[in-house]
């Protein structure tokens, strides 16, 4: 039995235990997921994980009777898969609540007798379900965000890890409060990179003092203007206004989706390869020698 919510617990580990390792449901874990979304794992994962011990669990009972929770965990994981499922929009509805009562209903339907009967019971309860879950994560595997064409070489690690974070997020985003808070880790990406090229000693103005480190789009301008000349910057200083736009319409629309986000995203990632490029010294003297493009 694997689940995110079972922990191995080995021999010694209880004083009430002298098996040689024995599975301890997380109730705690269990309860945190009910109340909202969690740290360790997103609502996919969590469904796709609670419906496998449920459906699993109901079959052993109803067949061999080799399920491992008992009555009240199997009504308390039932009852935490109904409200993950719920954030996901989708309704899973039961005429059963734990063991006991799923037992009175394939006796009221004819299946005392048919360990198949059972199975195609709950193959007929959980078959809408299965569906939707699948969607939802085939949806997800399909959804890549775009690539560079190529890796300047610039060595930004907090970059980096802002855009790991953004693809990450995105991978595993399935609700419109997902991908909504993706417009906040576009965000992040471009304030990394206004952090890398942003120089006070070079790109303030007069008595102007320091660009405050959410001002992205002073920030990158003033480095475009110094790395390029006047006629020449006009064009990326209007793709980096348009791509902050689309991060923060994302991060206030009311229901954004999988399109609106990942356009927003492959557009961070574009417009932060573009300045990742100017700041590649082994292009520095390409575009000192060459006449304006």
């Amino acid at each position: 039995m694997t689940s995110m919510f079972f922990e191995n617990v080995s021999p010694g580990d209880s004083k009430k235990d002298d098996s040689p390792g024995f599975l301890f449901l997380r109730t705690d874990m269990l309860d945190e997921a009910r109340r909202g979304p969690v740290s360790f794992a997103n609502d996919l994962d969590i469904s796709l994980d609670l419906f496998g011990l449920v459906t699993l669990e109901l079959e052993k009972y109803g067949t061999d009777s080799s399920n491992i929770l008992a009555d009240t965990d199997i009504e308390k994981v039932i009852k935490v898969l109904k409200s993950v499922l719920r954030r996901l929009g989708i309704i899973l509805e039961l005429p059963f609540r734990n063991f006991t009562t799923f037992r009175s209903y394939w006796i009221s339907n004819g299946a005392s007798n048919s360990w198949q009967a059972r199975r195609d019971i709950l193959e007929t309860l959980f078959h809408d379900c299965r569906g939707a879950l699948d969607a939802l994560e085939e949806g997800r595997l399909t959804k890549p965000l775009t690539n560079p064409a190529d890796q300047p070489n610039v060595d930004w690690p907090e970059v980096d890890n802002e855009i790991r974070e953004l693809r990450r997020k995105y991978e595993s985003a399935v609700t419109p409060q997902d991908f909504r808070a993706l417009g906040t880790n576009c965000i992040g990406v471009l304030e990394a990179v206004g952090m890398m090229v942003y120089d006070p000693l070079l790109d303030l103005r007069g008595e102007e003092k320091s660009l405050a480190y959410d001002r992205i789009k002073d920030r990158l301008n003033r480095y475009i203007e110094r790395r390029l000349p006047e006629d020449e910057n006009e064009e990326l200083r209007k793709v980096i206004k348009a791509t902050i736009a689309l991060a923060n319409r994302l991060k206030h629309r009311t229901i954004p989706d999988a399109l609106m986000a990942g356009i927003a995203a492959d557009t961070t990632i574009y417009v932060t390869s573009m300045i990742r490029r100017l700041s590649d010294p082994s292009l520095s003297l390409i575009l000192q020698d060459e006449a304006p493009f």
